[in-house]
């Protein structure tokens, strides 16, 4: 013989028995609503961006040790077009595990919304291409502006 009582209805010495469902709402039972939940995101996205700027991390991490090189003849009468490509290798560099970073926890934030938990995402992820877009205009307008002559006033 056990202590759990015969019927559902009896209540222990505390309340009603914990496996037991009203048939009827009492007097202070109160309507629980609530909003259906949006399935999560796939990290499929995180993941990917991931792989990508490690990847690009890496290359742009060969490209900062050389930058230096940019400046073999000094820094007096190098072009902003020159500067910009340093900045973007380095900035590059910097932005890339930071957009890791802020993408996973973006996406840890706001994977159950929509609107603008995919605009923190998109910007999170896009982060990066600030530095590559530095380097491929300092490139462009140094080839074009210049002649490619990293030393042009």
């Amino acid at each position: 013989m056990t202590d759990a009582p015969d019927s559902p209805q009896q209540t222990w010495p505390k309340g009603p028995v914990p496996w037991s469902v009203p048939t009827q709402p009492t007097a202070n039972a109160q309507m629980e609503v609530r909003a259906p939940q949006q399935a999560a995101i796939s990290p499929a996205l995180p993941i990917v961006f991931t792989i990508l700027w490690a990847l690009v991390m890496v290359g742009s991490g060969l490209a900062s040790m050389f930058s230096f090189f940019l400046f073999d003849a000094g820094t007096d009468q190098v072009s902003v077009w020159t500067w910009m490509i340093f900045f973007g290798f380095w900035g590059t560099l910097l932005l890339c595990p930071a957009s890791i970073l802020l993408s996973w926890i973006a996406w840890a934030v706001t994977r159950r919304r929509t609107g603008w938990g995919r605009l923190a995402r998109g910007a999170c992820y896009a982060l990066p291409l600030i530095g590559i877009a530095c380097t491929l205009i300092g490139f462009g307008a140094g080839e074009l502006l210049c002649g490619g002559s990293l030393t042009c006033g």
